[in-house]
């Protein structure tokens, strides 16, 4: 994937999502740095059990598909399993955009997608967004998330 077809990528998705214009140039400076960083080796003791290739969209990976979860299907029973609080956490889940888990409103805590977000709570999201303090391996792929 070169670099214009992921802006242009960038750009289609924001008129899809009807993004606010800091958004879409949030995900173009989360895409030049993700382009910017080597990927993660595999001696890195956090990725020491994780083959990032197939998150690389050179290698094929399209990060507005849901390409990856599409070959990974699950039973209601994994699907249970995997969704399962730990403790007594309350547990929120969506995946190709659906509610697996509906959640439930607690009190100081919102949930909504992130283009709503974006428009309603811009300050706020934006300051989540640009967060940093990460290691340059696992900027790889948080900025590759920011930016799709």
């Amino acid at each position: 994937m070169s670099e214009t077809f992921s802006n242009t990528t960038i750009d289609q998705l924001a008129r899809q999502l009807r993004e606010p214009a800091w958004l879409t140039q949030l995900r173009h400076e989360a895409w030049a740095v993700h382009t910017s960083l080597p990927w993660p080796h595999a001696s890195d003791d956090v990725w020491r059990r994780t083959d990032v290739s197939l998150l690389d969209p050179m290698q094929g990976f399209s990060p507005t598909q849901p390409s990856l979860l599409s070959r990974l299907p699950l039973t209601e029973a994994e699907l249970a399993q995997f969704t399962r609080p730990l403790g007594n956490e309350q547990l929120a889940a969506r995946a190709n955009g659906a509610w697996l888990i509906v959640p439930r409103g607690e009190q100081g805590v919102v949930i909504q997608d992130l283009t709503e977000t974006a428009h309603r709570h811009p300050d706020t999201i934006r300051s989540a967004i640009e967060a940093d303090g990460l290691s340059l391996a696992e900027q790889k792929l948080t900025s590759l998330n920011a930016a799709f």
